[in-house]
């Protein structure tokens, strides 16, 4: 029977890759991380034919060609999901993170979940497990199969430390049979290496070293060379026939610049290849990942920062064309697709989501929405740290912006940003938001609306963008009643659910996945990521609008018992409570601002002020240090972290923008206290094909604009391009490290 099964796998896989007189087209399945699907794209017509929501922030791609699957590896929800590309479903749903692999005949998917040491085997046709081996490399951010498929190699790398951290410098191999007595091997490279290519047929593999701006050629015996690239090489491409090789470069905290770089490329060569440098190209986007169409002709690149898709011409680099795909790109693969699949795709998933509207048929009535709505939330806290009851007013504006407010912090949160505001003007964002939030506010969307915002599908949110797996709707049956579960195949899966009554339609329980990053295996219990809320005595209130009148939240071995009081709709809250930009109203603690007296120079733009001393960096946002002599601050404490050159539209935390100043950055800061859509307009134009520049909203400044670098001031009360642009040239692209006390 199980011959019988291979020899029908076998045809239908040939059928599929157009082993037939049916003509094929290119479709691409590009993982866009920002907003949680994987789309399915025709490079033919440009056209979106179907989005695949199975999972938060898909960043790894591998496409099983025998058995036409796509294993799709999410980095927030720290799973894998398995889609069958034929029917377009999917078949399974596994515990780990990523990086992953099919080894040489694709029998074995073998995977880590970064962190973690441990390399898991998964049997590729039957999708169960094989079991785990430890390799004592923690943090392999990168794996690759050698040339001969006897060997597997690990590049470690760290892509959530910020400032100064430990970069690794080589490559280590493990023999991928188990059995084999052969010793793991290590093989010097560059400074963080974040790719490892194989060369097909070849005894040569490349690593891009981004910590070196260059290549790494090993051959199979331990050997190594270097290749001259760009400033922080991201990915190597080679071309089909492996003649051509293509560089991709950009330093994410840096630059909002990348840089390609062409090579003529001969691996037959010995005792080394010929890899000759012919073109290069510099254009503002940030490359990460890319790939060639079979033939070789085109090759198509993603710009994380831009959101687009580009068809660029391999030999003169020039762009031919772009595409959207959403926001943060994070990889592709290049799947040649029979006429008559590709035009069953839209309709292939329709099963999938009648699931799924079924699921939120009562919950979605209409009728059921609202303009804004608040509520009082009692908790009752009772472990070893803490006892007694704490206190939040809570205020929702449809659809997502939300406001809590309790005696020390403010919390303002919409589109998948959160600021923070201590009692003391300290603020902190963070690029997250809870989806308990959301579902109060769910009956307000159209069902196509609430898919989108039940997957974390935002445009223009960032990364950290939480979200449920969509796709994945099961019926479960648990102590006598009968549930929708969306967001997983079966209740026991480590994922973000959302339970639903079927009789009641009314939301029962909430599972979500947060982020966490530890060794497996070392150390005590910690916080899983899994944090569980759990709905009780739901009632009708005006409008129809419905709200449970008690909680319970569940995490780390604690229980929260949650009391809802003081249920107000439609009380008119005013937008500006709500506004990011502007900190919902709220004014910055004198306290925290301790303007000193600048000196003022003779013969450069701006106020000089005094350099603060810098005891080292703050570990969080929160930390306390001492107050910055100017407001906005050009030196002083401050975070690891870099906030991303560009525009912003919500404050940057003054510790973040002290560091990006030490780089030599400039920051160009508006106060607002209505729109000014004209303003921005300008200034954006003004921004445009500059580096290490940032733009952003803060309404704690007194002038209209306010311009700072390392230990200069200049503010203003209208827009001034002459005396921003003396500003930049006179201070901007200077490194200021050494100057740091």
């Amino acid at each position: 029977m199980r011959f019988l099964f291979s020899l029908v796998a076998a045809a239908l896989a040939m059928l599929w890759a157009g082993c037939s007189s049916e003509e094929t087209v290119p479709l691409a399945y590009v993982a866009s991380g920002g907003n949680n699907h994987v789309a399915v794209i025709d490079l033919q017509s440009g056209r979106t034919l179907h989005k695949h929501y199975l999972g938060t922030a898909p960043w790894k791609l591998l496409y099983d060609q025998p058995r036409q699957r796509l294993w799709v590896q999410h980095w927030y929800s720290s799973s894998t999901a398995v889609l069958d590309l034929q029917q377009q479903k999917v078949i399974q749903v596994l515990p780990y993170r990523g990086p992953g692999l099919l080894d040489a005949g694709g029998e074995r998917f073998l995977t880590l979940s970064w962190p973690g040491s441990a390399l898991h085997s998964v049997n590729a046709r039957t999708l169960t497990s094989e079991g785990q081996r430890v390799t004592e490399v923690n943090r392999a951010y990168a794996l690759a199969l050698d040339s001969s498929g006897e060997d597997i190699w690990m590049a470690q790398y760290d892509p959530m430390a910020e400032g100064p951290h430990k970069r690794y410098a080589y490559l280590v191999s493990y023999p991928l049979d188990e059995d084999s007595k052969a010793p793991a091997r290590s093989q010097p490279t560059g400074r963080s290496p974040v790719d490892i290519v194989p060369v097909p047929g070849q005894p040569f593999m490349l690593t891009a070293d981004r910590g070196t701006n260059g290549l790494s050629l090993i051959n199979r015996l331990g050997d190594g060379r270097a290749v001259p690239a760009c400033p922080a090489p991201q990915a190597v491409l080679l071309s089909p026939e492996q003649t051509r090789m293509v560089v991709l470069c950009w330093d994410r905290g840096e630059t909002r610049f990348s840089q390609m770089v062409s090579y003529r490329t001969d691996f037959a060569t010995r005792p080394w290849p010929v890899i000759v440098q012919e073109k290069t190209r510099r254009l503002p986007a940030g490359l990460t990942r890319g790939a060639f169409l079979p033939g070789g002709e085109h090759l198509y690149l993603l710009d994380e920062s831009g959101g687009r898709l580009l068809d660029v011409d391999p030999v003169d680099l020039r762009t031919l064309g772009e595409i959207p795909v959403g926001d943060q790109p994070r990889d592709l693969v290049i799947v040649p697709t029979p006429l008559s699949a590709r035009d069953r795709l839209a309709g292939a998933a329709l099963a999938q989501r009648h699931q799924l509207e079924q699921a939120l048929s009562v919950l979605l009535q209409p009728g059921h929405g609202f303009g804004d709505l608040s509520w009082t939330e009692t908790t009752s806290v009772n472990s070893e740290e803490e006892a007694g009851a704490r206190t939040l007013r809570m205020a929702l504006l449809a659809p997502d912006r939300m406001r809590s407010e309790s005696a020390a912090v403010t919390r303002l949160a919409a589109g998948g940003w959160s600021i923070a505001i201590g009692d003391q003007g300290r603020f902190w964002t963070t690029p997250r938001q809870e989806l308990a939030w959301l579902i109060p506010s769910l009956p307000n969307f159209q069902f196509a609306e609430a898919v989108r915002q039940l997957a974390g599908d935002v445009p223009g949110s960032p990364f950290l963008r939480g979200g449920l797996a969509v796709d994945l709707v099961a019926q479960v049956e648990e102590e006598g009643r009968s549930y929708h579960v969306i967001g997983a195949l079966s209740p026991e899966q480590p994922l973000s659910q959302l339970w639903i009554d079927s009789r009641s339609g009314r939301p029962a329980k909430l599972v979500e996945r947060f982020p966490v990053y530890q060794v497996s295996g070392h150390g005590g219990e910690s916080f899983s990521g899994l944090a569980e809320t759990r709905y009780h005595d739901w009632s009708a209130h005006e409008g129809g609008v419905y709200l449970p009148a008690r909680l319970q939240r569940l995490s780390a071995g604690r229980t929260q018992e949650v009391e809802i009081s003081d249920i107000e709709v439609d009380a008119g809250l005013p937008p500006s409570r709500f506004d990011l930009a502007r900190l919902g109203g709220l004014k910055a603690s004198a306290a925290y601002i301790n303007p000193a007296r600048p000196e003022r120079p003779q013969d450069q733009p701006g106020l000089a002020l005094p350099i603060l001393p810098f005891p080292g960096y703050l570990n969080n946002p929160r930390a306390p240090h001492l107050p910055y002599n100017s407001n906005p601050p050009t030196s002083g404490p401050r975070l690891a972290g870099l906030a991303a050159w560009g525009l912003h539209s919500i404050p940057v935390p003054l510790e973040l923008q002290v560091h990006n100043l030490e780089h030599g950055g400039i920051l160009i800061q508006y106060n607002c206290p209505r729109d000014c859509p004209q303003l921005v307009s300008r200034l954006r134009a003004f921004i445009q094909g500059r580096d290490q520049v940032l733009v952003a909203p803060y309404p704690f400044i007194e002038t209209r604009l306010a311009l700072t670098a390392w230990g200069r001031l200049l503010t203003l009360e209208e827009f001034d391009e002459a005396r921003m642009e003396a500003f930049l040239k006179a201070f901007g692209g200077h490194d200021h490290h050494a100057d740091a006390p």
